[in-house]
């Protein structure tokens, strides 16, 4: 489970006014003023952000990578990432495997190690470093998703999904 679902964080107590429905009658979206285009519906929005976006439930975690360590350091033994394996002998998927947020963290930060000395045994040196992805949705391509945004000052990261 994710840290949403499983703690008393300032993001969960936050969360908890947008859980109520809108009034009877009213709708759950409402659509933004001046965003239908002619053959498309307009945008929509939470009935409580009519006229703004959220743009955090907890003003000390900004950025993905900030939840995602804010995770690591709340629920460090929940489920993280998890995957069923494929058995080509049957054609079938097993049950989830599931590795946790601490072990996800370690892992992540032993690529990055092991990316800064591939770069470094290529010639690539300083603080711009390039990591490109042309992947399935799997943990591993997550692990390198997640070291390459953990600096954005020294790892770009451009995920391609076939």
């Amino acid at each position: 489970m994710g840290i949403l679902t499983t703690t008393n964080t300032p993001a969960v107590i936050a969360a908890a006014q947008y859980v109520p429905a809108p009034p009877p009658g009213q709708p759950h979206s409402v659509p933004i003023p001046g965003t239908q285009q002619a053959d498309r519906t307009p945008a929509y929005r939470h009935w409580r952000f009519q006229h703004e976006l959220l743009s955090t439930l907890d003003p000390n975690v900004r950025t993905a990578h900030e939840y995602f360590e804010t995770a690591v350091r709340t629920v460090p033994t929940n489920r993280c990432f998890g995957r069923r394996p494929y058995d080509a002998a049957t054609k079938t998927y097993g049950d989830y495997v599931w590795q946790d947020y601490q072990t996800i963290a370690r892992r992540r930060e032993n690529f990055g190690k092991g990316l800064v000395e591939l770069h470094a045994g290529a010639g690539v040196t300083g603080t711009q470093r390039g990591v490109g992805l042309w992947c399935q949705n799997r943990p591993e391509w997550q692990i390198t998703g997640q070291r390459a945004h953990t600096s954005r000052k020294t790892w770009r990261c451009t995920t391609y999904l076939p």
